[in-house]
């Protein structure tokens, strides 16, 4: 069953990496996680059908970076972030929007260059969820 201060998780870019979240699935563990960053393509959890109901943590973000040198930032869409939010909208899985990521951030005009500042981000984005604790929920609106 895995122990409780054990969380097992595992890093899946883009739709071509989902299979490592089947993998883990099946590996006996209390909290699983997927870390869906740096976030460089789409991602169709629902493709996991019932092994996506084995995680309790998603966590979500673009690549930082810089626009030369040896640290680029890759691209990461909005559309790509908003379809794992679908995905796991009738969940029991708790989201963490961690950043936009450098390109979105130039995209979008934010101060922030990696993304980071959860006040500059649309309000549908601005998630961030614990596991076990999925009444955590930031908005950037006042109330």
């Amino acid at each position: 069953d895995g122990w409780e201060n054990v969380w097992l998780g595992t890093s899946i870019e883009s739709h071509k990496f989902l299979h490592r979240a089947a993998t883990l699935a099946n590996v006996p563990a209390k909290t699983r996680f997927i870390s869906a960053e740096p976030l460089l393509g789409e991602i169709e959890l629902k493709r996991l059908g019932a092994e996506l109901d084995s995680f309790h943590w998603c966590i979500i973000g673009g690549e930082s970076g810089n626009d030369t040198g040896n640290y680029r930032y890759r691209e990461c869409r909005q559309e790509w972030i908003e379809k794992i939010l679908d995905d796991l909208r009738d969940t029991n899985i708790a989201v963490f929007v961690k950043q936009t990521g450098t390109y979105l951030a130039k995209q979008m005009g934010l101060k922030d260059r990696h993304g980071g500042d959860i006040e500059e981000w649309p309000e549908h984005l601005c998630i961030r969820e614990f596991p076990n604790q999925k009444i955590l929920q930031f908005s950037t609106v006042d109330g």
